[in-house]
């Protein structure tokens, strides 16, 4: 992948929306198809790529590819090359600026930085033994690490996220469920209920897999 192209996630659904030119550009469309949702914005470079988790990672491979990660590969650096190669094989969106301009009818919302569930442009830090080829590029003045990998968890606003959040909350207030905080086996009843609950409602189970994992950080 090269480093003069970004990408840009849909951080709500775990997937790849578009490979593009420049920040700019990503901004843009961030702006006007993820108007609602949570995004980032991250390099073409393996190391980018290293700002998600092990599930994030095959999340993002399932819900591009026709084919399903097949369950063998299980090394981190092979799940970060294997959606490295999607990224790699990606068509890059050549819409220029004007063009975008023109379509949103005005300039992008600035994205918001530092706390979870934002809007994010990401230049993402080398995680520790995860020793990518290339070395980190100089921030451009507007672009921090991503949110979700630093500071405190907090609430997703909207969408099937906190949807997740809602139904771990109800549930969490049931007698039953009261001392899971306590007790590891209330917790795995409480996450097995939440995740069935949310699949009910229509969403993914594996974005209510990931989303309970960030609640229960946050109680």
């Amino acid at each position: 992948m090269t480093a003069q192209t970004v990408t840009l996630v849909d951080l709500d659904k775990l997937r790849l929306v578009k490979k593009l030119p420049s920040t700019e550009a990503a901004e843009y469309w961030a702006d006007l198809v993820l108007h609602q949702a949570n995004y980032i914005i991250l390099d073409c470079t393996k190391r980018a790529l290293a700002t998600f988790s092990a599930l994030e990672l095959r999340m993002l491979y399932d819900n591009h590819s026709v084919k399903k990660m097949p369950d063998s590969v299980q090394d981190y650096t092979s799940l970060v090359q294997a959606v490295a190669g999607i990224v790699e094989d990606m068509p890059v969106d050549d819409t220029d600026v004007p063009a975008l301009r023109k379509k949103l009818r005005r300039e992008p919302a600035p994205p918001t930085i530092g706390t979870q569930g934002t809007h994010a442009v990401a230049a993402p830090a080398q995680p520790a033994g995860r020793p990518w080829e290339a070395a980190p590029t100089a921030a451009k003045p507007h672009s921090t690490p991503a949110a979700r990998a630093a500071g405190p968890v907090t609430r997703p606003r909207g969408g099937a996220t906190a949807t997740v959040w809602d139904v771990c909350d109800q549930l969490y207030a049931m007698p039953e469920y009261s001392t899971a905080k306590e007790s590891a086996a209330i917790m795995k009843e409480l996450r097995s209920a939440a995740i069935d609950t949310c699949v009910e409602k229509g969403v993914n189970k594996s974005t209510a897999s990931v989303q309970f994992g960030k609640w229960k950080s946050s109680i």
